[in-house]
């Protein structure tokens, strides 16, 4: 539920619905010309529901207010259907050879072309990176308003020949099979799916630190400052390419973390079945 949620909210509350939920997923919003309804809108959530969720302690937070969130926040937490992520050899080189990634070292990244994924940094980071790995790929996963201004954007870097803008893919948990690192130099995250999924195919994962920490899972994972340089991103990413774990425990690292979609999906269930009964 975003912050329009409300009016829903308060429909609900009008029509004697005794139990309303809200929901946050994200830790911040987007500034734009819709900026002073959204704050109006997510002050009042917190009044007009009966239960405050959250994908995140962040983004309750961010929603809900802390004191509210400590004291009744819950998380319900982004799990995925985890067997689809387990790495496997053999898809990896099967979409490596399909896009011309064989002997590369593919950097990836999963996410719509908006302001939130600030891609403009992610290009920049990755020319950076082309310096030290010049035998190295950016593969971008998505579509959005922003896509043809990073097109631009590679083009000026001299980097158009090392990027790889795939639009939308319906097997994109295949695509992490192929890629070596996942960077993800978001400007704010609630706790990302994307994230969850990379680290449930054994990826090493480099998350900028406006992504909350509750999405290091696995020590294959790690967060970096914005302020950093680009220049120490790079090097980051070497390091983490340099000294990754092997992949097979992926899986189950992000299934003991509670992201398996069968446990998750059965704990809400039980939830709403007592929230009805109880309401």
């Amino acid at each position: 539920m975003k912050q329009w949620g409300l009016y829903a909210l308060n429909g609900g509350k009008k029509a004697g619905i005794n139990v309303r939920i809200a929901h946050a997923h994200n830790s911040r919003l987007i500034r734009d010309y819709k900026w002073p309804l959204k704050i109006f809108c997510k002050q009042f959530l917190n009044k007009s529901a009966t239960n405050i969720w959250g994908c995140g302690r962040d983004a309750g937070i961010y929603f809900f207010g802390k004191d509210n969130w400590n004291k009744s926040g819950m998380i319900m937490r982004n799990a995925i259907e985890l067997d689809r992520f387990e790495f496997n050899e053999i898809v990896r080189n099967k979409i490596r050879e399909a896009n011309g990634l064989a002997n590369k070292t593919v950097i990836g990244h999963v996410g719509r072309f908006n302001t939130q994924k600030s891609h403009t940094r992610l290009l920049e980071i990755f020319a950076e990176y082309v310096k030290i790995n010049p035998n190295s790929v950016l593969v971008m996963i998505g579509e959005g308003e922003l896509e043809e201004e990073m097109k631009k954007k590679a083009s000026e870097l001299g980097i158009t020949d090392k990027t790889l803008f795939t639009g939308l893919q319906s097997n994109v948990h295949e695509w992490y099979q192929a890629i070596d690192l996942f960077i993800m130099p978001s400007l704010f995250e609630g706790l990302s799916v994307v994230g969850i999924e990379a680290q449930a195919t054994g990826l090493p994962a480099l998350f900028s630190d406006a992504v909350t920490d509750e999405i290091v899972l696995s020590d294959n994972a790690d967060r970096i400052s914005l302020n950093e340089s680009n220049k120490q991103w790079a090097k980051k990413m070497e390091r983490m390419l340099a000294n990754a774990k092997p992949r097979n425990q992926g899986t189950q690292i992000v299934r003991e973390a509670g992201y398996d979609i069968v446990t998750e999906s059965k704990r809400i269930q039980d939830l709403y079945l007592k929230m009805c009964n109880e309401g």
